[in-house]
């Protein structure tokens, strides 16, 4: 995808007139966007569900599975599983956001992504990630800090949303269960039948000397499911997702919160993921 169609695609999915002198209206958005060096900055949602926002292109993959939060379209419908190039332009893309999305994909997958948005944005252009820090989780298994996965819980009590996505209810099950599902769905008692038992998370636990190689070996022969794409397969702390960053080629990586960011746009709160802001991790890092 050129510069011509992401502006083509911006005039006419997001109704804004892309001109050399463009009315200026003051908005929040504005204010957003006030310290970009560009007057009509490009940035891209990856894994945008709905997301439709001035001054942004969204990248998603249609499936049935999230049809309903998906909306009519996409601007760039692209299944990061495939391990294809992204239809993008070099350095046509002043920042690209994700969020929950990395958690989903394989690894393999995941470094492609990194290394095309290394290629698609512009020098001292952002590339911001959230997803959930294993490494918190790795804590609330080791100290049975069962009020860390509370909202989530809470999330599922009613039936109608538990019976949609599990196959038992979160409410009943184990921390070590819980702690599965979070990391490596596929093997956790809510998904499946033929679970990890409890014992064995713990037992690989007490075996592992760190994080790291415990959670290598519970995600380990873990398989992306295209009948689930909602499943949890790969793990992300912070050590391991800044050196991917570093690894592809960007500079100043740096460690972030919610809805804090050194780029203006990046803590507008409908990009951010407020549910479980507390089990996340944030990352980004300027081409």
């Amino acid at each position: 995808m050129n510069i011509a169609t992401i502006k083509s695609l911006l005039e006419d999915k997001l109704q804004i007139r892309i001109t050399k002198k463009r009315e200026k209206v003051f908005s929040y958005s504005d204010y957003l966007y006030a310290s970009s060096l560009r007057s009509d900055p490009i940035f891209l949602n990856i894994g945008s569900a709905d997301f439709k926002k001035n001054g942004w292109i969204t990248l998603d993959y249609m499936t049935e599975q999230y049809k309903s939060r998906q909306g009519k379209s996409v601007d760039i419908n692209h299944d990061l599983t495939k391990n294809r190039p992204i239809s993008l332009e070099d350095n046509s893309l002043d920042g690209a956001y994700s969020s929950q999305v990395i958690e989903h994909l394989p690894y393999e997958s995941v470094e492609l992504l990194v290394e095309e948005m290394r290629r698609a944005i512009r020098p001292n252009g952002f590339f911001r990630i959230s997803c959930p820090n294993a490494y918190l989780y790795c804590d609330a298994l080791k100290s049975n800090d069962r009020l860390f996965f509370s909202k989530m819980i809470e999330y599922y009590d009613e039936a109608s949303r538990w019976k949609k996505n599990f196959t038992a209810n979160p409410k009943l099950e184990t921390i070590e269960q819980l702690f599965l599902n979070a990391i490596a769905s596929s093997k956790s008692r809510l998904t499946t039948k033929e679970h990890m038992c409890d014992s064995d998370v713990r037992n690989i636990l007490y075996a592992a000397k760190s994080n790291a190689i415990f959670l290598d070996d519970i995600c380990n022969g873990v398989e992306y499911d295209r009948s689930n794409p909602h499943f949890h397969m790969t793990w992300w702390d912070p050590i391991k997702l800044s050196d991917l960053f570093t690894k592809k080629g960007f500079s100043e990586v740096s460690i972030s919160l919610h809805s804090q960011s050194r780029v203006p746009v990046y803590r507008y709160l409908e990009l951010n993921d407020y549910r479980y802001f507390h089990h996340n991790l944030y990352v980004e890092a300027r081409v």
